[in-house]
């Protein structure tokens, strides 16, 4: 039997976004991810995320953010070597600031978010940075019904933006 974690996705408001935090087992990556080589990434209650916000947010004029899809195993990962942004600038949403990434990976009944990392694009010759931290497994089922949740009410929501 393979012990699964539970993704669960907790609103809150920040900048004025309806924000949802990616909590494994109830506590956020943000803090279950960490830098071991020098801890330079690690910024005192924020974690390597830093002031990022998590990549699933509520206000975004195209409606549900591609993440989902990304998350959800449905859009090929944006970031090189199949890799899935987690939490990306507060101001732009871009990960060209930077984000906190991961792999993720679908097996049968599992999805897997491993191998975290700090990837921006657009800076040539810079390395990028990993993380130790998970691997953290999910009963495919549980995780999906997530985040669909969340794309529910992030459609709802746009559905009643003021035009």
């Amino acid at each position: 039997m393979t012990f699964t974690n539970r993704l669960i996705l907790k609103p809150f408001t920040t900048r004025g976004v309806d924000v949802y935090e990616l909590l494994v087992d109830g506590t956020p990556v943000r803090d279950l991810v960490t830098d071991t080589a020098d801890g330079d990434w690690d910024v005192p209650g924020l974690g390597v995320a830093e002031d990022n916000i998590p990549v699933l947010w509520h206000g975004r004029p195209f409606g549900v953010p591609d993440e989902v899809g990304m998350l959800l195993g449905e859009r090929s990962p944006t970031v090189e070597g199949g890799r899935v942004p987690l939490y990306v600038c507060p101001e732009c949403g871009d990960i060209g600031c930077g984000a906190l990434t991961a792999v993720i990976e679908r097996s049968g009944a599992h999805v897997t978010w491993r191998d975290f990392g700090w990837d921006a694009t657009g800076h040539d010759g810079e390395d990028p940075t990993r993380f130790a931290g998970g691997p953290f497994v999910f009963d495919a089922v549980q995780h999906d019904a997530e985040l669909r949740r969340f794309a529910a009410s992030s459609r709802a929501a746009a559905a009643n933006r003021p035009r």
